[in-house]
C-alpha cells in the first residue's frame, strides 16, 4: 500500500512496526507499546511529520497504540491516542482516518462509561461509513451501540441495534454467497469455451471478488499446429 511504499522509499526502519503488530496480535501488550513508541521517535528524528504521508504513517501508529490500550482497558490512554490520530486526520480530510479515529473514540469513552461522548463519535462514524457505502462499517457500529446500550441496561434499544447489524451482516453474506455463484458461472462457461476450442485455460482465483484468467498460448498454437 502506499504507507509501506513510502517507509520503503524513506529508509524508515519498518522492522519496529512489524514487531509491534506481532506482540499485539500474541497479547504483549507492553512490549508492543514499545516497540510502537520507537517507530514514532524514528519517523519523528527523521522529521517526517511535515509530509502528508508522514502524518498518515504516524496517524496509523497511533491508532495501533490506542488498539492495544483499549485491549489493555486504558481507556484514557486509549482517548489520548485516539485524539491526536483525530488530529492528524482532519489534516489530511481523509475519511478512513478520520472513521479509524471516531470509532476508537467511541470504544474509549464508552469504557469510561462516558456514553454520550461515545455515541457521538459512533454517530460521526456512522454518518462517514454511510458516504463511504461501507456496509461493513455501518455492521459494525450497530455492534457497538447494541454493546454500549446493553451497558446502561437498556436491553431495548440494545436489541433495536442487534436487528440493525444482523441485518446488515446477512445482506454482507448474501452478496459473498451471489459473488462465489457468479465466479463459479464464469469459471464453468470459461471450462466449456476452452473445451470446445480444444484449447487450454488456467483459472486462478485471487480474491472473491476478483477472478484471473490465464490462456495457454503455447498449447493453443500447438493444438492448431496438430490440427493441421
Amino acid at each position: 500500500d502506499n504507507i509501506s511504499t513510502y517507509i520503503h522509499r524513506r529508509g524508515i526502519n519498518k522492522t519496529l512496526l512489524l514487531r509491534g503488530d506481532t506482540m499485539h496480535e500474541s497479547g504483549e501488550y507492553n512490549q508492543a507499546l514499545q516497540c510502537f513508541e520507537d517507530f514514532l521517535q524514528d519517523v519523528y528524528l527523521k522529521k517526517e511529520s511535515i509530509s502528508k504521508e508522514g502524518i498518515k504513517l504516524i496517524a496509523s501508529v497511533f491508532v495501533r497504540m490506542g488498539e492495544v490500550h483499549i485491549k489493555m482497558e486504558m481507556w484514557e490512554a486509549a482517548i489520548c491516542d485516539y485524539e491526536y490520530s483525530l488530529s492528524l486526520a482532519k489534516e489530511l480530510s481523509s475519511n478512513v482516518e478520520l472513521t479509524n479515529a471516531y470509532v476508537g473514540l467511541g470504544i474509549g469513552y464508552c469504557g469510561t462509561a462516558q456514553y454520550q461522548n461515545a455515541r457521538e463519535y459512533f454517530d460521526k462514524t456512522m454518518a462517514l461509513y454511510l458516504v463511504m457505502g461501507d456496509l461493513k462499517g455501518q455492521a459494525k457500529i450497530h455492534n457497538l451501540l447494541q454493546h454500549m446500550y446493553e451497558k446502561q441496561r437498556m436491553p431495548l434499544i440494545a436489541q433495536k441495534y442487534k436487528k440493525k447489524g444482523d441485518s446488515i451482516e446477512f445482506k454482507l453474506h448474501n452478496n459473498v454467497s451471489v459473488a462465489i455463484e457468479k465466479l463459479d458461472q464464469i469459471k464453468r462457461r470459461l471450462i466449456n469455451t476452452s473445451a470446445n476450442a480444444h484449447t487450454n485455460v488456467r483459472i486462478q482465483k485471487s480474491t472473491i471478488g476478483s477472478i484471473m484468467i490465464k490462456q495457454e498460448l503455447y498449447s493453443l498454437k500447438r493444438n492448431i499446429k496438430y490440427k493441421r
